[in-house]
């Protein structure tokens, strides 16, 4: 999900808070009589004595994602290697592209591309259990895999 950033007051509306202002009106009743929180009212006040600017700042640059045009690499990587972990996908990205990147960052975007790393669960599964365990099941004995094999012991039974 995007942020969607705030848009500035209009010039108009700045101007005649600063006007209410120099006729000796409080940042609270200026808030109140135009809208506005009592931060702004402060705000705009000490930057026009400060700077001297009244203008709106101009908008801050959107920043862009560091695995920008990365996404079908990245899909084909995660799609190779579904046990990778995100530390694993991190050292790959900085290998094999000389990305530096987090584990959030890497994360908020395989969540954005709706990716996602899911690990096989490879213990036997306990007596009683049914559905997808008992496939699980199947799957680990076609492998010639026996209970503790994997190193991890069946829970035992009370």
């Amino acid at each position: 999900m995007e942020r969607v950033r705030g848009r500035a007051y209009s010039h108009d509306l700045r101007l005649r808070v600063l006007a209410a202002s120099d006729r000796g009106m409080s940042a609270r009743q200026i808030a109140c009589t135009f809208g506005v929180s009592i931060s702004y009212a402060i705000k705009v006040r000490q930057r026009r004595d400060r700077t001297g600017e009244v203008r709106a700042l101009k908008p801050r640059q959107v920043q862009v994602r560091r695995l920008a045009g990365l996404e079908e690499t990245l899909r084909e990587q995660v799609a190779r290697k579904l046990d990778a972990t995100l530390l694993e996908l991190c050292a790959w990205i900085e290998r094999e592209h000389g990305v530096s990147i987090g584990r959030t960052a890497l994360w908020r975007e395989l969540h954005r591309l709706r990716l996602t790393l899911k690990k096989r669960m490879a213990r036997p599964v306990r007596k009683g259990e049914t559905g997808w365990h008992l496939g699980l099941h199947q799957r680990i004995r076609s492998q010639d895999i026996g209970p503790g094999q994997d190193g991890i012991c069946a829970p035992q039974a009370l």
